[in-house]
C-alpha cells in the first residue's frame, strides 16, 4: 500500500491531487499488479497473511514481540519501585529516625541542632545580600526569570501561543522525517 504524505507547507490532500486516497498493488506472476483505492473483488491478491508469512517477510526490521514488551514494560515497573522506595525512605523514614534519635539520644540532637543552625546562618546570610550566589545559581535564576517573562506574555495572547507552539510542533516533526528519509537515502 502506498499513501502519499504532504511534506511541504502547501495545504493540500491527496484526493484532492490525483483523485485518489492510496494505491494498492501486490505480486503476481512476476508483474506487479496495482489499483487505486480498493481491489476490484476478481483481482483481490491471495496472500498468506499468517504470522509465520509475515514473520518472514518482514524479518529483517526491528520488531518486538508482546511478550518482549510486557517483560520490559514489567523491568521498568521494578526500576520505578525501586526509585519510590529510596524517595520513601529518603523524605520519611530518615527524616523521622533522625527526629526520634534526635529526642532521645543527645549527640544526634546536637548535630541536628548544629545543622539547623547552619541552615538558618546560611539562609540570613542570603536573605541580607552577604551570600554570593554561585554561576549556576546565577543562571537558574536567570532561566527562571526568562521561563516567568515567556510565561505572562503566553497568558496575554494564548490564541498566538498556540499557533507558535503548533509551527514549532510541525518543524520538529518535518526535521525527524528528513532525517529519517536522509538515514534511509544512506
Amino acid at each position: 500500500m502506498l499513501m502519499i504524505d504532504n511534506k511541504t507547507d502547501e495545504e493540500w490532500r491527496t484526493k484532492d491531487k490525483l483523485g485518489h486516497n492510496f494505491l494498492l498493488g501486490y505480486p503476481k506472476l512476476e508483474k506487479v499488479i496495482l489499483h487505486w483505492d480498493k481491489y476490484p473483488e476478481s483481482e483481490e491478491p491471495d496472500i498468506d497473511l499468517s504470522k509465520e508469512s509475515l514473520a518472514k517477510i518482514y524479518s529483517g526490521l526491528n520488531f518486538s514481540t508482546y511478550e518482549e514488551v510486557v517483560a520490559k514494560q514489567k523491568t521498568e515497573a521494578k526500576g520505578r519501585k525501586l526509585l519510590l522506595l529510596i524517595l520513601t525512605l529518603w523524605v520519611c523514614v530518615i527524616p523521622a529516625l533522625i527526629a526520634f534519635l534526635g529526642w532521645s539520644n543527645p549527640i544526634v540532637s546536637l548535630l541536628a541542632l548544629a545543622y539547623s543552625w547552619y541552615v538558618a546562618f546560611s539562609k540570613g546570610l542570603e536573605l541580607w545580600g552577604r551570600k554570593k550566589k554561585s554561576e549556576k545559581e546565577l543562571a537558574k535564576d536567570k532561566e527562571e526569570l526568562a521561563k516567568n517573562h515567556h510565561h505572562y506574555h503566553c497568558q496575554l495572547n494564548p490564541e498566538a501561543f498556540l499557533r507558535l507552539k503548533n509551527e514549532n510542533f510541525k518543524k520538529e516533526r518535518l526535521e525527524k522525517e528528513k532525517l529519517k528519509i536522509d538515514s534511509m537515502r544512506n
